[in-house]
């Protein structure tokens, strides 16, 4: 449908992120697919009836109330784009309530678990590295694989098209420095145009890839730029070896012990937020895990 090509450069143009940009679009494409929508009297013909078939088709795919909202955020859009330049005449998915979802409880490695985390990686350099990265800055695991070379300066990070497209500084302490530059110095490997066509059997795309993301720091054993995805197998083994949690041995999990870890340490939650790149407040009060010992302690002080 055109009017999806329309909205897909619309989103280029006001400079959103490439990955809202393809989410967006498949969220919209599913859309048709499950509505049968082909034309754009198809689609101004739906009613709030249809979107509840929509939902409903979500729900039983097995799309939580959490993915069903981004889902519903993406068609959301599009409608709003459509409606704003008066290509529909009204908007019924305004009128479309997202569902309810329940806030979820932090969870994070303890201190020890973390040391245990990193002690169990430290004769695999990479992961050591990334690993200490993440808890030692609160980056997302997608801004951590998208750093280059010349993004670390003077002890701070320079984090480009982060999430919503937005470009922020985050600084690092020295542990995070110093493991860094070793890593790179030391570990890191270097691919050249031969090493790459002899690694993908003188397949061009991959090669050409490879060489455009050559200067990231962190590299597949291809040689080709690293995905959350590829760290499942890693962090699953990792939480069997020290015997945690999976759920602890997680990117975000790291992110969470990092903003607890600042606060705990004297850092105040207007410096946190803007460490991690949130837009609000609230979203950074997320972060902190109630603690139960430390209530349990208050309340024994106490008298009523």
């Amino acid at each position: 449908m055109k009017e999806l090509d329309m909205f897909v450069r619309n989103m280029t143009i006001t400079g959103k992120s490439g990955k809202t940009i393809k989410q967006f679009s498949n969220y919209i494409e599913e859309f048709f697919e499950i509505l049968k929508i082909s034309t754009l009297e198809d689609l101004s013909a739906l009613t709030l009836s249809d979107f509840d078939l929509y939902l409903e088709f979500l729900q039983n795919k097995g799309n939580g109330d959490s993915t069903r909202n981004t889902k519903l955020s993406g068609i959301k859009s599009f409608y709003k784009y459509l409606n704003d330049n008066e290509i529909i005449d009204k908007n019924v998915a305004e009128r479309v309530k997202h569902s309810k979802t329940q806030k979820k409880v932090s969870v994070q490695p303890t201190k020890e678990e973390a040391k245990k985390i990193l002690q169990s990686v430290k004769h695999k350099p990479k992961l050591f590295a990334l690993y200490t990265l993440l808890m030692n800055s609160g980056l997302r695991i997608e801004e951590a694989l998208s750093l280059r070379l010349g993004d670390i300066r003077d002890g701070c990070i320079y984090v480009i098209n982060g999430k919503g497209g937005k470009d922020r500084l985050v600084l690092i302490n020295s542990t995070a420095v110093e493991t860094l530059e070793k890593y790179i110095a030391t570990y890191r490997k270097s691919w050249d145009r031969d090493s790459l066509m002899e690694r993908h059997n003188g397949n061009l795309k991959r090669v050409k890839q490879a060489l455009e993301d050559s200067d990231l720091i962190f590299l597949g054993k291809n040689g080709l730029r690293m995905y959350n995805s590829n760290l499942n197998v890693s962090m699953d083994y990792t939480a069997k070896v020290c015997n945690i949690s999976p759920d602890k041995v997680h990117p975000h999990a790291f992110r969470h012990y990092f903003a607890n870890e600042f606060i705990r340490q004297g850092g105040n939650i207007q410096e946190l937020k803007s460490q991690l790149g949130h837009e609000s407040i609230a979203t950074t009060q997320l972060y902190f895990k109630t603690d139960i010992s430390a209530i349990q302690r208050t309340m024994s002080t106490m008298s009523f």
